[in-house]
């Protein structure tokens, strides 16, 4: 992203506006990530973190320590989390389901985003056989969409998510 030097007011106004987005994403049950933050404010991950921490820290101490807490409890988890673990397993299991990425990720509460990364990333850790069959499934869906003419919609979502059970 290109380089901003905030004036005072400026940097006052977009920590507030992201810390308040911050808490009220969290009241909806929403988990929000520097990236997400990043992407909807346009501006860096590491200005993210400066003004959600040393900056709300020093200026709005109480606003601080709400987001604070919010975002610690965001930090992303290992598939040692049982919590993880058990959506991961179930990402999976409404996928044999055929459910799409999108309603998988509305039925738990979590990103698009999150589903592709538990699918992708984190059962592999958890039973590769099981990963292995999610990958064949959505293969299968690939070539299907491919052949009904649907491929400006793979496309898209390779382009946003990078190819499935490849490299990226």
């Amino acid at each position: 992203m290109a380089r901003h030097k905030f004036t005072e007011e400026e940097r006052r106004e977009i920590a507030l506006e992201i810390a308040n987005y911050i808490i009220e994403e969290n009241a909806l049950n929403y988990k929000v990530s520097t990236r997400l933050l990043s992407d909807k404010f346009g501006v860096s991950n590491y200005t993210i973190s400066i003004l959600m921490g040393d900056y709300l820290k020093k200026h709005f101490t109480e606003l601080y320590k709400k987001v604070n807490v919010i975002l610690k409890g965001n930090i992303p988890k290992t598939v040692e989390n049982i919590e993880i673990k058990k959506r991961v397993l179930e990402a999976a299991r409404l996928t044999i389901l055929g459910l799409t990425i999108s309603e998988i990720a509305i039925k738990l509460n979590v990103s698009e985003y999150v589903i592709q990364e538990d699918l992708q990333t984190r059962l592999k850790k958890i039973d590769i056989d099981l990963y292995d069959e999610i990958t064949y499934i959505h293969n299968q869906n690939r070539k299907n969409n491919l052949q009904s003419g649907n491929d400006l919609y793979i496309e898209q979502t390779r382009d946003q998510y990078g190819h499935f059970g490849g490299k990226k």
